[in-house]
């Protein structure tokens, strides 16, 4: 039941018209497939279709999120190519003009031709589709989970000087709400009185 439910969705969107809205569905089924044992090849393969589409499509927060998706799903199956996304993430983060993740207007905005009747021109209808995805700042920090030191270096390729000290601050907050290890002091020796 499950696998018909994934075959649907993989279905419908083959039909999705724009490329960030294919990448994100394909990297959402992905995540969907790797969270089970005999579908994690074909999660794999949906997740790559992901990459591919968010790497077609120009430059954008859009293709930057899914990007960052990918990466922290690939964190469970391979951490090295986990690694390389993250890598195509802030190439592409470097390439966008507005690189604000925090504002409130991350909706991807399209315009469809409306016709009257008789096939004439009736203006545009006006769409605005919500393009979730993990912010920079969760996926720095999973990524960081994973393995710190390539994390930090990877943040230092931002050529934003705010991205940059703002992904050095969230790896910073992971590694200050980790426990810190006390030294472990030296016992005394007791020696007994005489």
């Amino acid at each position: 039941m499950q696998q018909k439910k994934f075959e649907e969705a993989e279905r419908l969107t083959a039909r999705v018209e724009g490329q960030e809205q294919r990448a994100y569905l394909h990297s959402e089924i992905a995540r969907g497939l790797l969270n089970r044992s005999e579908s994690q090849t074909h999660g794999r393969e949906l997740l790559d279709e992901a990459i591919t589409e968010a790497k077609r499509s120009a430059p954008s927060r859009f293709a930057v999120r899914t990007l960052l998706t990918a990466a922290t799903l690939y964190t469970k199956v391979d951490a090295g190519r986990s690694i390389s996304l993250l890598s195509d993430a802030i190439n592409c983060i470097n390439r966008i003009e507005s690189q604000d993740f925090t504002s409130d207007n991350q909706a991807l905005e399209m315009k469809l031709e409306r016709k009257q009747r008789g096939g004439q021109y009736g203006g545009e209808y006006s769409f605005r589709f919500a393009m979730p995805g993990p912010q920079p700042e969760s996926a720095f920090r999973e990524m960081a989970k994973i393995d710190f030191d390539t994390t930090l270096a990877q943040s230092n390729s931002l050529s934003d000087k705010f991205q940059r000290s703002l992904a050095t601050l969230w790896m910073a907050e992971l590694c200050l709400a980790q426990p810190q290890q006390q030294p472990k002091a030296k016992s005394k020796i007791l020696r007994p009185s005489t």
